[in-house]
């Protein structure tokens, strides 16, 4: 009789969920996987100071391509959100392994004429459906953490890949702008030159007119590439979770074309297609999970198992305790 009130205590100790993860645990399989996919080390995301500390350090450098992917991975505002909701799927994956507490119970009885000693009963059930129940809800929500993770890798992916795109834009952009300013300077002086031999005699009205009809073209196409290039520069601003007031960027290698970071872009929705559809696989799992869990739960008797103590009339009883609750009215 003993060894079943041990085992029934020993029961009693299973932990189904662990502790609650921290940060670092709940983003490191994100970080692992943008360094298999994407070979960029953001280790430094799983602490959010020294993110921002790295973050900082790289905005106040000339940008680089390569720069502007680490600081959108880090700084990104959609991205640094679903960083924190992996630790929500992690507190509901410990929430959804915990049992119901043990339940205690007491009773004493006095002889009211004093001659017999106390009688008392002592008790403590665990209720074992809620148990077995805790390890298909774990498992549920096991694959609700896995979707988050594989949802954000891919949100990470696309992130990386947008912040690329958006440099390539707002470095073209810049060097359009240059090039359209330095044209529409020769235009002006072009235009000065024309002027002059006008009033000198030298140049038809048709010539001077078609003269300061191409400088204001050229200054159009200033203005044009002014405002094309300050668009790109937000752009990239807001990738990078607007972290850059002015970026200023480096050159880009004399062919970006052929640059194998570069060459990554066109994969990246092909990577982050295939994270997605695993996410959506776990998702899947999860909900046939969940309903598989409650479609039993309905049906399944509540059964409590536990040990008790008596003593009556001078004599000390142990033995088992089974409580049975049949679902006959919540059906």
């Amino acid at each position: 009789m003993n060894r079943a009130v041990v085992a029934v205590c020993a029961l009693l100790c299973v932990p189904i969920g662990s502790c609650a993860p921290t940060r670092r645990e709940t983003i490191a399989p994100v970080v692992d996987t943008i360094k298999h996919k994407l070979d960029v080390d953001v280790k430094s995301a799983v602490d959010r100071e020294r993110a921002e500390a790295e973050a900082n350090a790289l905005a106040s450098q000339p940008l680089s391509i390569d720069s502007a992917e680490k600081l959108a991975l880090l700084e990104n505002p959609e991205l640094r959100a679903a960083y924190e909701r992996l630790g929500v799927t992690a507190g509901a994956l410990v929430q959804a392994g915990l049992i119901a507490n043990p339940t205690a119970t007491g009773i004493i009885r006095f002889d009211t004429a004093g001659k017999e000693k106390p009688d008392f009963e002592v008790g403590v059930d665990e209720d074992i459906t809620s148990l077995i129940f805790a390890l298909a809800k774990h498992g549920a929500a096991e694959r609700d953490r896995d979707a988050a993770v594989d949802e954000t890798c891919a949100l990470a992916i696309d992130v990386a890949a947008h912040a690329k795109a958006a440099y390539v834009r707002a470095f073209t952009a810049s060097k359009i702008e240059k090039l359209t300013e330095d044209a529409s300077k020769i235009e002006e002086t072009a235009l000065q030159l024309a002027t002059r031999m006008h009033d000198a005699g030298n140049l038809s009205d048709l010539d001077w007119l078609h003269a300061q009809a191409k400088q204001h073209e050229a200054r159009l196409a200033a203005i044009d590439a002014a405002k094309n290039a300050a668009e790109a520069r937000m752009a990239l601003a807001v990738v990078e979770g607007e972290t850059l007031s002015s970026p200023q960027m480096r050159d880009l290698p004399a062919n970006p074309l052929l640059n194998a970071r570069l060459d990554a872009l066109p994969h990246a929705s092909e990577k982050s297609a295939s994270l997605r559809l695993a996410a959506l696989d776990a998702q899947r799992e999860s909900v046939a999970r969940s309903l598989g869990y409650q479609g039993v739960a309905r049906f399944v008797p509540h059964v409590a198992a536990g040990a008790a103590v008596e003593q009556r009339d001078g004599r000390l009883e142990v033995g088992p305790n089974v409580t049975v609750a049949l679902p006959v009215v919540d059906l």
